[in-house]
């Protein structure tokens, strides 16, 4: 009692409830994700960091894009985590984002028109 069979291997209940967790919580917490994508389309963050050249500052893209740096700065810390954009110091005490082959995807007028489309389409989110 307490385990069950699964092919070959056998599992134990317990760790079975510990899979579960982790499942339901990727379940839950994955229109992270997608929320975080549709941001950088719709805010245009690729192309203004593309744009920039080098590593851009958090305070130049909070200028450029006209946002409040405290809540791009958790926007962009999602981003890096997903390796969407990559975080490199600039000085002792600066960093900057700078471009990923993930973030060119994002480029408005890039290679991949319908995916940009597909990403801003609201029926994603309702």
């Amino acid at each position: 009692m307490g385990q069950i069979q699964l092919g070959d291997v056998e599992v134990t209940i317990k760790e079975e409830e510990a899979r579960a967790d982790v499942e339901i919580w990727n379940y839950v917490l994955g229109y992270v994700e997608i929320a975080v994508v549709k941001c950088a389309v719709e805010l245009g963050i690729s192309d203004i960091i593309e744009n920039y050249g080098s590593p851009m500052p958090l305070s130049e893209l909070a200028t450029a894009l006209r946002c409040e740096p405290s809540r791009l700065h958790r926007i962009m810390r999602i981003m890096v985590h997903y390796r969407i954009f990559k975080q490199e110091p600039i000085n002792q005490y600066t960093v900057g984002f700078s471009s990923t082959p993930l973030s060119r995807r994002l480029i408005k007028g890039g290679e991949n028109p319908w995916l940009l489309s597909y990403c801003s389409c609201t029926a994603l989110l309702a």
